[in-house]
């Protein structure tokens, strides 16, 4: 496949009247070979159901995700700026969540397009936002039945900003299993996540695995509704 992402286009109805706050449905699927940081495995498959740059990522209909992680959604639903925004961070919010399950099956059956063999394990990074990535968790437990599925399994005991310089050795120190997978060989390894954007949090998870595991998977994918490009991925 090389390292040329394909792109593919797909778009869905927006919620009418919800469009100056970016509800409109429409996106560009993504997939392609990438290297995180401070991962050894030399690259993954990256499937990404919408990539965005940092100066763009407000306009993706997967923004409402990183609204979360950095504060605006928060922001708004306080009342920050004022009556009429909160009332569209509400709608903003009941309309990602009545479409997640939509956005969730069409990256399964993106990333099932493209892996034919299917996987051995489907994990999930350790998040706090458990609801948010539940709806993918599932597609892929749907999707790939045969495969061990542990997403929700691993969590980390300590909370690491996954924007600041730390080893590759501290982040895995932090992360277990609060429930083992079934003891079988798992050499294709899915690892599903909300938003990749740094990839400090996906790379912890591949690299806790292929310790994990002996021997070490071969083979490791990602998936995630919203990949943001911090220009050198």
């Amino acid at each position: 496949m090389g390292n040329r992402p394909a792109t593919e286009s797909r778009s869905a109805k927006g919620q009418s009247g919800l469009a100056d706050h970016k509800l409109t449905m429409n996106y560009r699927r993504q997939h392609t070979l990438t290297r995180l940081p401070l991962s050894v495995t030399p690259s993954v498959e990256l499937f990404a159901l919408d990539k965005r740059s940092q100066s763009d990522v407000h306009e993706s209909p997967f923004y409402y995700l990183q609204s979360l992680r950095n504060g605006v959604l928060g922001r708004l639903q306080s009342g920050a700026g004022g009556d009429g925004l909160q009332m569209k961070a509400r709608l903003w919010e009941e309309t990602y969540i009545r479409q997640a399950p939509t956005f969730a099956n069409d990256l399964a059956d993106f990333v099932a397009s493209s892996c034919s063999t299917g996987f051995d394990l489907l994990a999930s990074v350790p998040t706090t936002r458990e609801a948010l990535l539940l709806p993918y968790c599932q597609a892929f437990a749907r999707r790939f039945p045969s495969a061990s599925n542990s997403t929700g399994s691993l969590v980390r005991v300590e909370t690491w900003d996954s924007s600041k310089a730390i080893s590759i050795d501290e982040c895995i120190k932090a992360v277990h299993f609060k429930q083992e997978p079934q003891s079988r060989p798992a050499d294709r390894i899915l690892v599903i996540d909300d938003v990749l954007a740094s990839g400090k949090s996906a790379a912890v998870v591949i690299e806790f695995l292929r310790r994990h595991y002996d021997p070490s998977p071969t083979y490791f994918a990602v998936a995630c509704p919203l990949w943001i490009s911090t220009g050198t991925s």
